[in-house]
Protein backbone atom coordinates (compact mmCIF):
# COMPACT_ATOMS: atom_id res chain seq x y z
CA UNK A 1 0.00 0.00 0.00
CA UNK A 2 1.00 3.42 -0.61
CA UNK A 3 2.51 5.76 2.37
CA UNK A 4 0.13 8.05 4.07
CA UNK A 5 2.22 10.82 3.36
CA UNK A 6 2.25 10.61 -0.15
CA UNK A 7 -1.32 10.31 -0.80
CA UNK A 8 -2.17 13.43 1.49
CA UNK A 9 0.54 15.23 -0.06
CA UNK A 10 1.49 15.33 -3.83
CA UNK A 11 2.91 18.02 -5.63
CA UNK A 12 1.10 19.60 -8.85
CA UNK A 13 3.08 20.39 -11.94
CA UNK A 14 2.16 22.26 -15.14
CA UNK A 15 4.19 24.05 -17.29
CA UNK A 16 3.62 27.85 -18.24
CA UNK A 17 5.56 28.90 -21.58
CA UNK A 18 9.56 27.69 -21.07
CA UNK A 19 9.30 27.12 -17.49
CA UNK A 20 7.52 24.79 -14.88
CA UNK A 21 6.14 25.48 -11.42
CA UNK A 22 4.85 23.52 -8.97
CA UNK A 23 2.89 23.45 -6.15
CA UNK A 24 2.08 21.43 -3.40
CA UNK A 25 -1.39 20.39 -3.01
CA UNK A 26 -2.25 19.84 1.18
CA UNK A 27 -4.68 18.03 2.21
CA UNK A 28 -6.60 21.28 3.56
CA UNK A 29 -7.22 22.79 0.73
CA UNK A 30 -4.55 25.09 0.66
CA UNK A 31 -1.29 25.77 -1.65
CA UNK A 32 2.52 26.18 -1.17
CA UNK A 33 4.49 27.78 -4.12
CA UNK A 34 7.34 26.70 -5.88
CA UNK A 35 9.42 28.29 -8.10
CA UNK A 36 8.05 31.90 -9.34
CA UNK A 37 7.73 34.82 -6.17
CA UNK A 38 4.55 35.84 -8.40
CA UNK A 39 1.81 34.20 -6.74
CA UNK A 40 -0.53 37.17 -6.58
CA UNK A 41 -2.09 36.99 -9.80
CA UNK A 42 -6.09 35.79 -9.72
CA UNK A 43 -5.78 34.10 -12.99
CA UNK A 44 -2.78 32.27 -12.04
CA UNK A 45 -3.93 31.82 -8.84
CA UNK A 46 -7.22 30.27 -10.18
CA UNK A 47 -5.36 27.97 -12.53
CA UNK A 48 -3.57 26.97 -10.06
CA UNK A 49 -6.29 25.95 -7.84
CA UNK A 50 -7.85 24.18 -10.89
CA UNK A 51 -4.68 22.31 -11.20
CA UNK A 52 -4.46 21.05 -7.52
CA UNK A 53 -8.34 19.85 -7.69
CA UNK A 54 -7.45 17.80 -10.87
CA UNK A 55 -4.63 16.19 -8.95
CA UNK A 56 -6.96 15.59 -5.95
CA UNK A 57 -9.40 13.52 -8.28
CA UNK A 58 -6.33 11.57 -9.39
CA UNK A 59 -5.35 10.71 -6.14
CA UNK A 60 -8.83 10.26 -5.06
CA UNK A 61 -8.40 7.39 -7.68
CA UNK A 62 -5.47 6.14 -7.16
CA UNK A 63 -5.89 5.55 -3.57
CA UNK A 64 -8.43 2.62 -3.50
CA UNK A 65 -6.48 1.34 -6.44
CA UNK A 66 -3.49 0.87 -4.48
CA UNK A 67 -5.89 -0.77 -1.83
CA UNK A 68 -7.29 -3.26 -4.32
CA UNK A 69 -3.66 -3.96 -5.70
CA UNK A 70 -2.79 -4.39 -1.95
CA UNK A 71 -5.50 -6.72 -1.75
CA UNK A 72 -5.11 -8.83 -4.64
CA UNK A 73 -1.31 -9.59 -4.07
CA UNK A 74 -2.10 -10.39 0.00
CA UNK A 75 -4.60 -12.95 -1.69
CA UNK A 76 -2.34 -14.25 -4.57
CA UNK A 77 0.01 -15.22 -1.75
CA UNK A 78 -2.70 -17.07 0.07
CA UNK A 79 -3.52 -19.09 -2.64
CA UNK A 80 0.07 -19.28 -4.71
CA UNK A 81 2.34 -19.89 -1.57
CA UNK A 82 0.90 -23.09 -0.33
CA UNK A 83 0.89 -25.02 -3.50
CA UNK A 84 4.59 -23.52 -3.89
CA UNK A 85 5.69 -24.75 -0.80
CA UNK A 86 3.72 -28.20 -1.49
CA UNK A 87 5.99 -28.55 -4.38
CA UNK A 88 9.17 -27.55 -3.26
CA UNK A 89 8.86 -29.69 -0.06
CA UNK A 90 8.39 -32.57 -2.28
CA UNK A 91 5.40 -33.62 -0.53
CA UNK A 92 4.16 -37.40 -0.61
CA UNK A 93 0.49 -35.81 -1.63
CA UNK A 94 1.58 -35.53 -5.33
CA UNK A 95 4.70 -38.26 -5.69
CA UNK A 96 4.23 -41.81 -6.33
CA UNK A 97 5.05 -44.38 -3.51
CA UNK A 98 8.50 -45.82 -3.63
CA UNK A 99 8.50 -49.70 -3.15
CA UNK A 100 9.89 -50.74 -0.16
CA UNK A 101 11.18 -54.38 -1.27
CA UNK A 102 14.39 -55.00 -1.18
CA UNK A 103 15.21 -51.78 -0.19
CA UNK A 104 13.54 -51.47 3.60
CA UNK A 105 15.16 -52.79 6.84
CA UNK A 106 12.01 -53.68 8.12
CA UNK A 107 12.10 -57.68 9.00
CA UNK A 108 8.83 -57.83 7.74
CA UNK A 109 9.01 -56.50 4.38
CA UNK A 110 11.29 -58.69 2.74
CA UNK A 111 10.49 -61.56 0.68
CA UNK A 112 12.93 -63.95 1.58
CA UNK A 113 14.50 -64.37 5.23
CA UNK A 114 17.87 -66.07 5.94
CA UNK A 115 17.57 -67.26 9.69
CA UNK A 116 20.78 -68.20 11.38
CA UNK A 117 20.82 -70.81 14.94
CA UNK A 118 24.26 -70.13 16.54
CA UNK A 119 23.49 -71.05 20.34
CA UNK A 120 25.34 -73.91 22.77
CA UNK A 121 28.86 -74.38 23.58
CA UNK A 122 29.84 -76.25 20.34
CA UNK A 123 28.67 -72.77 18.29
CA UNK A 124 30.89 -70.17 20.26
CA UNK A 125 34.24 -70.96 18.14
CA UNK A 126 32.50 -70.71 14.93
CA UNK A 127 29.60 -68.33 15.48
CA UNK A 128 31.07 -65.26 14.33
CA UNK A 129 32.27 -66.57 10.96
CA UNK A 130 29.01 -68.70 10.30
CA UNK A 131 26.99 -65.65 11.23
CA UNK A 132 28.89 -62.98 8.99
CA UNK A 133 28.46 -65.39 5.96
CA UNK A 134 24.75 -65.60 6.60
CA UNK A 135 24.52 -62.12 7.29
CA UNK A 136 26.73 -61.13 3.96
CA UNK A 137 24.41 -63.78 1.88
CA UNK A 138 21.09 -61.91 3.07
CA UNK A 139 22.60 -58.34 2.36
CA UNK A 140 24.15 -58.94 -0.85
CA UNK A 141 20.27 -60.38 -1.90
CA UNK A 142 18.01 -57.78 -0.14
CA UNK A 143 17.24 -60.79 2.18
CA UNK A 144 16.30 -59.73 5.80
CA UNK A 145 18.58 -61.65 8.52
CA UNK A 146 17.55 -63.13 11.60
CA UNK A 147 19.63 -64.42 14.05
CA UNK A 148 18.62 -66.68 17.06
CA UNK A 149 20.49 -66.29 19.86
CA UNK A 150 20.25 -65.61 23.98
CA UNK A 151 19.99 -61.60 23.04
CA UNK A 152 17.35 -61.43 19.77
CA UNK A 153 15.29 -64.57 21.77
CA UNK A 154 14.20 -64.32 24.98
CA UNK A 155 13.51 -68.20 25.36
CA UNK A 156 16.93 -69.31 24.70
CA UNK A 157 17.52 -70.56 27.86
CA UNK A 158 14.49 -72.04 28.37
CA UNK A 159 14.59 -74.67 25.72
CA UNK A 160 17.27 -77.86 25.89
CA UNK A 161 18.48 -78.92 23.98
CA UNK A 162 19.29 -76.09 22.26
CA UNK A 163 18.21 -77.68 18.81
CA UNK A 164 15.22 -77.10 19.47
CA UNK A 165 15.06 -73.52 19.58
CA UNK A 166 15.19 -73.23 15.73
CA UNK A 167 11.96 -74.84 15.58
CA UNK A 168 9.93 -72.76 18.30
CA UNK A 169 11.68 -69.44 16.83
CA UNK A 170 10.22 -70.08 13.39
CA UNK A 171 6.81 -71.49 14.92
CA UNK A 172 6.92 -67.45 17.27
CA UNK A 173 7.52 -65.80 13.64
CA UNK A 174 5.05 -67.00 11.55
CA UNK A 175 2.43 -66.81 14.48
CA UNK A 176 3.83 -63.26 14.85
CA UNK A 177 2.48 -62.39 11.08
CA UNK A 178 5.83 -62.11 9.39
CA UNK A 179 5.19 -61.46 5.64
CA UNK A 180 8.19 -63.24 4.14
CA UNK A 181 6.98 -65.74 1.53
CA UNK A 182 10.24 -68.00 2.33
CA UNK A 183 12.30 -68.62 5.17
CA UNK A 184 15.60 -70.15 4.71
CA UNK A 185 16.94 -72.16 8.10
CA UNK A 186 20.67 -72.63 8.36
CA UNK A 187 22.65 -74.50 11.56
CA UNK A 188 25.69 -72.80 12.65
CA UNK A 189 27.60 -75.49 11.52
CA UNK A 190 26.64 -74.47 6.92
CA UNK A 191 28.13 -72.11 4.98
CA UNK A 192 26.93 -70.19 1.84
CA UNK A 193 29.60 -71.18 -0.44
CA UNK A 194 28.68 -69.30 -3.75
CA UNK A 195 26.77 -66.32 -2.17
CA UNK A 196 25.56 -64.80 -5.42
CA UNK A 197 23.66 -68.11 -6.10
CA UNK A 198 20.19 -66.25 -4.73
CA UNK A 199 17.16 -68.70 -2.90
CA UNK A 200 14.85 -67.59 -6.11
CA UNK A 201 17.48 -69.53 -8.03
CA UNK A 202 17.53 -72.36 -5.80
CA UNK A 203 13.45 -72.34 -6.03
CA UNK A 204 13.45 -72.48 -9.38
CA UNK A 205 16.34 -75.03 -9.85
CA UNK A 206 14.43 -77.22 -7.78
CA UNK A 207 11.23 -76.95 -9.58
CA UNK A 208 9.45 -75.84 -6.04
CA UNK A 209 5.24 -75.98 -7.16
CA UNK A 210 2.75 -73.94 -5.45
CA UNK A 211 2.12 -77.36 -3.54
CA UNK A 212 5.57 -77.75 -1.54
CA UNK A 213 5.50 -76.13 2.02
CA UNK A 214 9.04 -77.45 2.95
CA UNK A 215 11.99 -77.90 1.48
CA UNK A 216 14.65 -80.79 2.57
CA UNK A 217 17.72 -82.72 0.68
CA UNK A 218 17.96 -86.18 1.47
CA UNK A 219 20.19 -87.14 4.40
CA UNK A 220 23.56 -89.07 4.31
CA UNK A 221 23.27 -92.64 2.87
CA UNK A 222 24.54 -94.55 6.06
CA UNK A 223 21.27 -93.15 7.62
CA UNK A 224 18.60 -93.01 4.87
CA UNK A 225 16.92 -95.95 6.14
CA UNK A 226 16.08 -94.20 9.26
CA UNK A 227 15.95 -90.52 8.33
CA UNK A 228 14.69 -89.35 4.97
CA UNK A 229 16.17 -85.95 5.08
CA UNK A 230 18.23 -83.72 6.90
CA UNK A 231 16.88 -80.64 8.43
CA UNK A 232 20.47 -78.83 9.09
CA UNK A 233 19.30 -76.80 6.26
CA UNK A 234 15.79 -76.18 4.41
CA UNK A 235 13.87 -74.04 3.07
CA UNK A 236 10.01 -73.53 4.32
CA UNK A 237 7.16 -71.48 2.68
CA UNK A 238 5.50 -68.98 4.98
CA UNK A 239 1.98 -70.45 5.08
CA UNK A 240 -0.13 -71.79 7.17
CA UNK A 241 0.65 -75.71 6.41
CA UNK A 242 4.22 -74.38 7.85
CA UNK A 243 2.32 -73.00 10.99
CA UNK A 244 0.49 -76.10 11.87
CA UNK A 245 3.32 -78.97 10.84
CA UNK A 246 6.01 -75.95 13.58
CA UNK A 247 2.86 -76.27 15.83
CA UNK A 248 3.13 -80.27 15.66
CA UNK A 249 6.58 -80.48 15.81
CA UNK A 250 7.18 -78.55 19.19
CA UNK A 251 4.19 -81.09 20.65
CA UNK A 252 6.36 -84.12 20.26
CA UNK A 253 9.18 -82.70 21.92
CA UNK A 254 6.92 -83.23 24.95
CA UNK A 255 8.12 -86.99 24.39
CA UNK A 256 11.65 -87.96 26.14
CA UNK A 257 12.67 -90.44 23.12
CA UNK A 258 12.13 -87.85 20.70
CA UNK A 259 13.13 -84.44 22.28
CA UNK A 260 16.35 -86.33 23.45
CA UNK A 261 16.99 -87.74 20.26
CA UNK A 262 20.40 -87.24 18.37
CA UNK A 263 18.67 -85.40 15.61
CA UNK A 264 16.13 -84.04 18.28
CA UNK A 265 14.04 -81.86 16.08
CA UNK A 266 15.03 -83.38 12.71
CA UNK A 267 13.20 -86.97 14.69
CA UNK A 268 10.43 -84.79 14.85
CA UNK A 269 9.82 -84.09 11.49
CA UNK A 270 10.71 -87.55 10.48
CA UNK A 271 7.59 -88.61 12.83
CA UNK A 272 5.32 -86.28 11.33
CA UNK A 273 6.26 -87.79 7.48
CA UNK A 274 5.82 -90.84 8.09
CA UNK A 275 2.33 -90.41 10.01
CA UNK A 276 1.49 -88.31 6.82
CA UNK A 277 -1.47 -87.01 8.98
CA UNK A 278 -1.08 -83.53 7.03
CA UNK A 279 -0.17 -84.71 3.67
CA UNK A 280 3.52 -84.07 4.60
CA UNK A 281 4.16 -86.19 1.55
CA UNK A 282 2.76 -84.13 -0.68
CA UNK A 283 3.93 -81.45 1.17
CA UNK A 284 7.33 -82.08 1.80
CA UNK A 285 9.94 -81.71 -1.23
CA UNK A 286 13.21 -84.05 -0.20
CA UNK A 287 15.83 -83.39 -3.36
CA UNK A 288 18.76 -85.84 -3.74
CA UNK A 289 21.29 -82.69 -4.84
CA UNK A 290 22.02 -82.78 -1.21
CA UNK A 291 26.47 -82.31 -2.70
CA UNK A 292 25.01 -78.90 -3.89
CA UNK A 293 22.47 -77.27 -1.64
CA UNK A 294 23.63 -79.37 1.54
CA UNK A 295 26.98 -80.75 0.83
CA UNK A 296 28.26 -82.79 3.79
CA UNK A 297 31.68 -82.28 4.39
CA UNK A 298 32.45 -85.93 6.03
CA UNK A 299 31.15 -86.95 3.01
CA UNK A 300 33.24 -84.74 0.86
CA UNK A 301 30.43 -83.81 -1.21
CA UNK A 302 31.18 -80.27 -1.86
CA UNK A 303 32.72 -79.23 -5.72
CA UNK A 304 32.57 -76.17 -7.56
CA UNK A 305 29.18 -76.31 -7.98
CA UNK A 306 28.09 -76.40 -4.43
CA UNK A 307 26.25 -73.49 -3.02
CA UNK A 308 25.81 -74.40 0.43
CA UNK A 309 27.85 -76.69 2.25
CA UNK A 310 27.43 -78.52 5.95
CA UNK A 311 29.32 -79.80 8.69
CA UNK A 312 27.80 -82.70 10.19
CA UNK A 313 28.81 -85.39 12.78
CA UNK A 314 31.99 -83.62 13.40
CA UNK A 315 32.76 -83.72 16.82
CA UNK A 316 36.46 -84.18 17.23
CA UNK A 317 38.08 -80.22 18.71
CA UNK A 318 39.65 -78.07 17.79
CA UNK A 319 40.00 -80.17 14.51
CA UNK A 320 36.60 -79.41 13.39
CA UNK A 321 36.10 -75.71 14.32
CA UNK A 322 39.65 -75.28 12.73
CA UNK A 323 38.04 -77.03 9.38
CA UNK A 324 35.20 -74.41 9.79
CA UNK A 325 37.41 -71.59 9.99
CA UNK A 326 39.37 -72.15 6.98
CA UNK A 327 36.20 -73.17 5.09
CA UNK A 328 34.43 -69.66 5.50
CA UNK A 329 37.65 -67.75 5.09
CA UNK A 330 38.39 -69.74 1.68
CA UNK A 331 34.87 -67.85 0.48
CA UNK A 332 35.35 -65.87 -2.19
CA UNK A 333 32.45 -62.08 -1.40
CA UNK A 334 32.31 -60.31 -4.92
CA UNK A 335 31.94 -56.93 -4.52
Amino acid sequence: MLPNFFLAHEPATYGMGDSTRTVDCHADGGMARRGSDDFRDPEKSSRRQRKCDSSREILSVRIPFAKLIERSRRRCICWILPIVCLVLSGTTLFRTPQKTFLTTTSRFQHRVAVVKACVGPYSVTIRSASVLNSRHYAERHGYAFLEINEETYVKTPFMTPFSWLKIAFLYDLLREGAKYEWIVMFDCDSLVLNVTYAVESILSELKVTNDHQLIFTEDSPESAHASPFNAGVFFMRNSAWSLKELEQVLRLASEANIRNHGWWEQAAFHALYRENTMEEHHKILIVPQRWKFNAFYHLNEANSSTVIWHRPNCKVQPRCDNIFISTAQSIIYPS
